[in-house]
């Protein structure tokens, strides 16, 4: 919460990442590793009933929700490569949504929850992806290894992405019409490859360097966001 204070959700020496909240606002799912894989654990805000929802010799990687707060998504290798899955958090059942050669990694779900993005390596034709939920892939933004983290402004008119280019990294945007559109939106080398997060219509959260800053989608500068630990 803006103005307020940090609570750690994973145990001391426990490695976790990737937390999503519910659209609803009462659940938090993150990624937490167990040896050489990841599962998924989902907890409440007050963090008192934390529950593990992914199960087996697996990595389940990247969850984000979807709308109504009782589905979510995520990447798995459970089918082998690492696909695109949707989870039940009530009865656990798990169904595979992307069905290419190669891995489908770190997917995002638009504020409606008809579309999808997702990053696609080892494969013929790597890039960003979309798709409806049951609908087959489109080639968004054709590279090899080299896109992370790609995310929807709420009102699904832009797509966020990380770009690794070498020792270098920067933020971009892709408008998807006909013509697409490319723009750099923050170059910083310490920019991690995990996706923005709109807190308005017009401004984002990302971080660098370990620090949380906040963009206006139109203005050319940051600012750090403060972050007070408990």
């Amino acid at each position: 919460v803006r103005g307020g204070s940090v609570l750690e959700l994973s145990t001391p020496g426990e490695l976790a990442c990737c937390a999503a909240v519910s659209p609803d606002g009462q659940q938090i799912a993150y990624q937490v590793a167990e040896g050489s894989i990841h599962q998924i654990v989902i907890t409440d805000r007050s963090n008192t009933q934390p529950r593990r929802v992914t199960f087996g010799n697996y990595d389940h990687l990247s969850p984000i929700w979807l709308p109504g707060s009782k589905r979510m998504l995520m990447s798995s290798n459970r089918g082998g490569s690492y696909g695109i899955w949707e989870l039940d958090t009530d009865s656990l059942l798990l169904k595979l949504i992307t069905f290419d050669s190669g891995d489908e990694l770190q997917p995002a779900v638009s504020v409606d929850g008809t579309r999808i993005i997702y990053v696609a390596e080892n494969r013929k034709h790597p890039g960003i992806y979309t798709q409806q939920l049951d609908g087959p892939p489109v080639l968004l933004l054709p590279g090899n290894n080299r896109y992370r983290a790609p995310a929807w402004k709420p009102d699904g008119t832009v797509i966020t992405y990380v770009v690794l280019d070498g020792d270098k990294t920067r933020l971009e945007m892709l408008i998807p019409s006909k013509q697409p559109v490319r723009k750099v939106l923050v170059r910083d080398k310490t920019l991690n490859p995990v996706p923005v997060t709109w807190i308005t219509r017009d401004s984002f959260l990302y971080t660098a360097g370990e620090v949380v800053w906040e963009r206006h989608f139109d203005r050319p500068w940051s600012k750090v966001v403060p972050i007070a630990r408990q």
